[in-house]
């Protein structure tokens, strides 16, 4: 049973979707090359329960999803919810439904739904030789985002013929209450981590500088201080992600 309605989306990630998300290999059986499904649950229970990972991302890329029928993801699926549940819900899931078949990826995310998965993760679709691709990505997500209410986190690659920009991702994100992540390869391999760590680093000063700094100005000066602050704040933010987004589309 999903948690959550698709308005409520954005504001459950906001709580829960924190901490270390670690991408899951999936173990096969060497006599058969069969799903593990015992290695699997094994696996769950150390990451989870020795480690205390924040999350596991079940059977993306890193976890093999091309080398499994459509059946092996869903039944990863449930492994790692029940697992998940088993150890009190101290680790969150998102899983990703990423497939080339657009009716494949609405299975599974509505399999992700019905089993009580946290999140789903979606790839952008492959358009090598693709027209208007902003609309095309905005209509590939809109529609997926339609037939589910659990959040969607969005994956964009290089790997698809382009790199999603800023602009974009603002756009769906504003325009689909669902949409709740983005994971990225626009920065470099070795400042992956550095991007990741800054970005959570600024998200948690903020919420410490902000009632710091608006509960003296609502006092001070007025009710309306703290906002036309906040609103003077935003415009930095918006060159620079102006800036970025020019930097993205040349090295696009």
């Amino acid at each position: 049973m999903l948690k959550y309605r698709a308005r409520d989306a954005k504001a459950y990630a906001r709580e829960h979707l924190r901490g270390v998300w670690a991408a899951a290999p999936t173990p096969f059986r060497p006599e058969d090359l069969a799903l593990d499904e015992a290695g699997l649950r094994r696996n769950l229970r150390h990451w989870i329960g020795d480690l205390g990972i924040g999350g596991l991302f079940i059977s993306g890329k890193q976890g093999e999803l091309f080398s499994m029928s459509v059946a092996e993801r869903k039944r990863t699926f449930e492994i790692a919810v029940e697992e998940t549940a088993a150890l009190g819900n101290r680790s969150g899931t998102i899983l990703s439904c990423s497939d080339q078949n657009l009716d494949t990826v609405v299975e599974l995310a509505r399999h992700a739904q019905a089993i009580g998965a946290d999140y789903i993760v979606v790839h952008a679709p492959l358009l090598h030789f693709g027209r208007d691709v902003d609309d095309t990505v905005f209509a590939y997500y809109e529609h997926i985002a339609a037939q589910v209410d659990i959040g969607i986190a969005m994956w964009s690659h290089e790997d698809a013929g382009y790199l999603m920009s800023p602009a974009l991702c603002a756009r769906i994100a504003r325009a689909i209450p669902n949409i709740v992540a983005i994971i990225s390869k626009a920065a470099p391999v070795d400042c992956q981590g550095a991007m990741l760590g800054l970005n959570t680093a600024a998200g948690a000063l903020a919420r410490i500088c902000g009632p710091l700094v608006a509960a003296p100005l609502f006092t001070g000066i007025g009710p309306s201080a703290p906002f036309a602050v906040a609103a003077g704040l935003c415009l930095p933010a918006l060159f620079m992600a102006w800036r970025v987004s020019k930097a993205v589309r040349r090295s696009a």
